[in-house]
C-alpha cells in the first residue's frame, strides 16, 4: 500500500510542478556578466523562460514556432535568437559601445540559457548594461543582471522604463 502512496505522491508532485512552470505568475530573467581577467573577455549568460522566450521570437514575426529544448527544435533557432539579442541587449565597457559575439544557447522546456561573449576587454571600469529582454511581450517582466569584476559582484533589477544601468569598478 505504501508504495502506490509513494507512486502517486511523486506523480502529483511531478504534474503539479510541470503545470507551476507552465503557467507561471512571475516573469524574471537572469542576467550575469563575469569579467575573465585572464583572457579579457565578458562572459555572459542571459537565463529565459522557455515558454516566454519562444512567445517573444514568435511575435517578432518567427512564422514558425522555434521548439526551443525539443528533439524537433528548429534549425534557425540560434540565429533567431542572435537577432532577438541584437535588438535588446547591449553591452559597452568603459563608455565604449561593445560588440558581442553568440556562443550558442542550451534550452529545455522550463528555461532556456544563451551564451554570450566580449573579446578584446583589456580592463574594466565601468560596465554599462541595456537589457530589454521580453519586455516587448511581458510589461511585467524583471530581469535580474549579476556583473563581477575585479573581485567585485554588483546587482541590478532592469524593469520596463528602467532597461539600462552602469556598473562601476
Amino acid at each position: 500500500m505504501s508504495l502506490i502512496k509513494h507512486l502517486l505522491f511523486v506523480l502529483s508532485f511531478t504534474i503539479s510542478t510541470s503545470l507551476m512552470a507552465a503557467l507561471h505568475d512571475y516573469y524574471v530573467g537572469v542576467t550575469e556578466i563575469h569579467y575573465n581577467n585572464s583572457a579579457k573577455t565578458l562572459e555572459i549568460s542571459v537565463k529565459l523562460f522557455t515558454d516566454d522566450f519562444e512567445k517573444a521570437l514568435l511575435e517578432r514575426g518567427e512564422s514558425e514556432s522555434l521548439f526551443l529544448g525539443e528533439k524537433n527544435e528548429n534549425p534557425i533557432s540560434d540565429e533567431v535568437i542572435a537577432a532577438y539579442f541584437l535588438d535588446n541587449f547591449e553591452i559597452e565597457v568603459n563608455g565604449k559601445t561593445v560588440e558581442w559575439t553568440f556562443l550558442g544557447k542550451e534550452a529545455d522546456i522550463e528555461a532556456c540559457w544563451s551564451f554570450l561573449e566580449v573579446e578584446g576587454v583589456k580592463k574594466v571600469k565601468s560596465i554599462k548594461v541595456k537589457n530589454k529582454s521580453l519586455m516587448d511581450v511581458l510589461p511585467q517582466q524583471t530581469n535580474l543582471v549579476h556583473v563581477y569584476a575585479n573581485g567585485d559582484k554588483q546587482s541590478s533589477l532592469f524593469l520596463k522604463g528602467k532597461t539600462e544601468k552602469t556598473f562601476k569598478f
